[in-house]
């Protein structure tokens, strides 16, 4: 374990040995002490925030220092860290590119996420509900073939773990400063586009011109040294723009559940529909209008509900 002689601000970041109770949701999680918590008055969502020194002077429309910023869940675990230490995650170790291993200058800060209490609630019901399963993603540019279209490109083997199929649409999520703030806290912006898989002659384009931070296809792995490293989605500049984020930092995706529901409905409705008519037909059950109604009623929740554990069964695996 890491330790500091004086406390600076920032929390040092030490290897997670155990782990808090997961819910569903499939949360990531930040271990704090008790001491650590009550200081910061965080007991929910939050966001860390990695700054770090590239050795170019910050660029760009806010001229603001390179961030890593990644969600995470405030917890406690059993093996409660220093008062100035923090546990984290492998993924969100990697989505603020910190090696395995996190030397005495990994450094984060952490902030609160703001939230109304409507949206809280409404998130934890549907991630029980339809036990989502969020990924975080480095953005890298769009090629230019994809360039001006509502769409993003993640690696196939993406679209089995969020549950979608090529063509579907992802909820793709960042923090932010909130208006006027120059650090904490944050706000999360939003954009739903439609996801489709990276082809190999992108892959092997971006990788065959990569080079610093600032350029146009920029290196993870030369930058942060982290292996493996989180899977990209392409985003073109007005969707970066949109959320706030920039080349290689991180965004929160998830499938975008109305959509997904609404594909769902249409697959079981005209099956539903064709029940509920024949039902009608063959029972005597009377041939009013409002008869008529009931039995479509009910179809319409059967499709539902096999809707609902549809997408359910969709997310792979099950939560811890």
């Amino acid at each position: 374990m890491v330790q500091s002689n004086e406390w600076n601000g920032a929390y040092k970041v030490v290897t997670t040995i155990g782990s808090a109770k997961r819910g569903l949701g499939a949360n990531y999680f930040a271990y704090l002490s008790d001491k650590a918590r009550d200081q910061l008055g965080i007991a929910g969502q939050a966001v860390v925030v990695r700054t770090f020194d590239n050795g170019l002077p910050p660029r760009g429309p806010e001229a603001r220092p390179p961030q890593m910023r990644a969600r995470c869940q405030i917890a406690k675990s059993k093996w409660e860290p220093g008062d100035d230490e923090v546990r984290l995650d492998q993924t969100l170790r990697n989505a603020l590119g910190i090696r395995v291993d996190p030397g005495p200058e990994d450094e984060v800060d952490i902030y609160d996420l703001k939230r109304s209490g409507m949206r809280t609630l409404g998130e934890r019901f549907c991630d029980w509900l339809l036990r989502r399963r969020y990924l975080f993603m480095r953005v890298r540019k769009a090629d230019p073939s994809d360039m001006e279209k509502r769409m993003v490109r993640i690696r196939p083997d993406s679209f089995r773990l969020l549950g979608i199929s090529s063509g579907e649409k992802l909820r793709i999520s960042h923090p932010a400063p909130l208006e006027g703030e120059t650090g904490g806290p944050f706000e999360e912006r939003r954009c739903t586009l439609q996801a489709y898989p990276v082809t190999t002659a992108i892959e092997e384009r971006q990788k065959s011109s990569s080079g610093g931070l600032y350029d146009r296809y920029p290196d993870p792995m030369e930058l942060f040294g982290v292996s493996p490293d989180l899977g990209s989605i392409y985003l073109d500049q007005s969707a970066r723009e949109k959320l706030g984020v920039r080349t290689l930092e991180v965004v929160r995706v998830r499938r975008a559940d109305p959509d997904a529901f609404m594909q769902q409905i249409r697959s079981f409705g005209l099956a539903t529909a064709a029940g509920a008519i024949a039902i009608t037909g063959v029972f005597d059950i009377g041939k009013s209008f409002g008869t008529g109604l009931l039995v479509l009623g009910a179809a319409v929740v059967v499709a539902a509900a096999f809707s609902i554990f549809n997408l359910r069964a969709s997310s792979y695996g099950s939560p811890e």
